[in-house]
C-alpha cells in the first residue's frame, strides 16, 4: 500500500511565474544583460579568432586578385572558432527569501534577487546559443525543500531540484525567465520554500555520472541563505538536520572532481562561508549582479 499524503499535491505549475508584471521586467533586464554578454563574446571571439591564411585554394577573395596576380594566394581558408569541452551546471537558489526585493539594484521596489538571476542565466544561455553555438555545455537546476513536516512519508522537509534549461535540446534561453521559488510539494496552506544548500549533491552527482561526458565540469553554486534543511524539534525549537559542517563534507565527496564557483548572495554574516568553497564569493545585495555577471563571464572566457 502506497503512504498516502494528506492534503499534499505536486503542482508542476508552482514552477513558473504568472505575473505578467514580473515576466516584462524580467525581459527588460535580460536584454540588458544579453548586450553585455554580446560586447563581451564578440570581442573575445575577435581576440581568439587566427588571422586568416592566405591558401592558393579555397574560397576566392575578389580583394587578392589585383593585389596578387602573378602568385597563387588570392583564397581564404577558413578558421574555426575555439570550441570548449566543458559542461557547466548551475545550481540556483529557489528558496523563498529569493523573492525578496533589492533595494539595492533598484530602488523603485520592481526587482528581486531570483528576478537578477533568472534574468542574467537566460541572457548568458542565449549568448552560448546564439554567438557560440552552445559551445559550452550548460545545465540550469533549482533546488528547493519544503517546509511541510511530513514525518516518515518522505522523510523530514524532502528536497527538490529540476532541471529548468539545458542547452542539449532545442530549448529557448528564456524559459528560464518563467522560474519561481515554489516547491512542488504542496498543502492547502501555502508555505514558503527553503534551501537545501548541498543536500541535492548526491542527486547532481548521479546524473551527471550518467549523462555528462564532457572531462571538465564546473559546478556554479548561487544561494542566498544557510541550510534550512530537515527541520526536527528540540525541545520546544526546530534545529537542521543539515549542519553547516555538513556541507563541506558533501563537497568534498561529491565534488572533487569538480571546478568549483559559489556566489554567496545577502546582507548578512556568513557563519563559515568557507565550508561552501575554497573561494567563495560573497555579494551583497548592491554588487550582486555585476559579480554574478563577472563571474559568467570568466568561466566563458575559460572555457572557449
Amino acid at each position: 500500500m502506497q503512504p498516502k499524503i494528506d492534503k499534499a499535491t505536486v503542482d508542476p505549475s508552482k514552477s513558473f511565474v504568472h505575473d505578467s508584471f514580473r515576466i516584462d521586467r524580467r525581459e527588460d533586464l535580460e536584454e540588458s544583460f544579453y548586450a553585455q554578454f554580446e560586447d563581451y563574446i564578440l570581442d573575445l571571439l575577435t581576440a581568439k579568432m587566427t588571422t586568416p591564411e592566405m591558401s592558393d585554394r579555397g574560397r576566392l577573395n575578389p580583394r587578392r586578385l589585383w593585389r596578387n596576380g602573378i602568385d597563387g594566394n588570392i583564397f581564404d581558408k577558413p578558421c574555426d572558432v575555439p570550441s570548449s569541452d566543458t559542461a557547466l551546471v548551475i545550481l540556483l537558489d529557489a528558496s523563498s527569501s529569493m523573492n525578496e526585493k533589492n533595494q539595492s539594484f533598484d530602488p523603485s521596489w520592481r526587482t528581486s534577487n531570483l528576478d537578477l538571476s533568472a534574468a542574467i542565466c537566460s541572457a548568458f544561455a542565449r549568448a552560448n546559443k546564439e554567438l557560440c553555438d552552445n559551445a559550452i555545455r550548460l545545465e540550469v537546476f533549482l533546488k528547493t525543500s519544503t517546509n511541510m513536516n511530513l514525518g516518515n512519508v518522505l522523510g523530514e522537509n524532502p528536497c527538490f531540484i529540476t532541471r529548468a534549461y539545458t542547452s542539449q535540446k532545442d530549448m529557448n534561453p528564456k524559459t528560464l525567465l518563467k522560474i519561481e521559488t515554489s516547491t512542488p510539494l504542496k498543502q492547502d496552506r501555502e508555505r514558503g520554500s527553503a534551501t537545501p544548500e548541498y543536500a541535492v549533491l548526491p542527486a547532481v552527482y548521479q546524473w551527471a555520472h550518467d549523462n555528462i561526458n564532457e572531462p571538465n565540469k564546473v559546478l556554479l553554486n548561487l544561494t542566498d541563505g544557510e541550510p534550512m534543511y530537515g527541520a526536527k524539534r528540540v525541545g520546544e525549537e526546530y534545529s537542521s538536520c543539515l549542519y553547516v559542517s555538513d556541507l563541506r563534507d558533501l563537497r568534498y565527496k561529491y565534488l572533487k572532481d569538480w571546478q568549483e564557483i559559489c556566489v554567496l548572495l545577502g546582507d548578512h554574516n556568513w557563519r563559515d562561508p568557507f565550508v561552501y568553497s575554497d573561494n567563495p564569493i560573497i555579494a551583497n545585495n548592491q554588487n550582486f549582479a555585476p559579480e554574478f555577471f563577472s563571474v559568467l563571464s570568466n568561466l566563458m572566457e575559460e572555457n572557449l
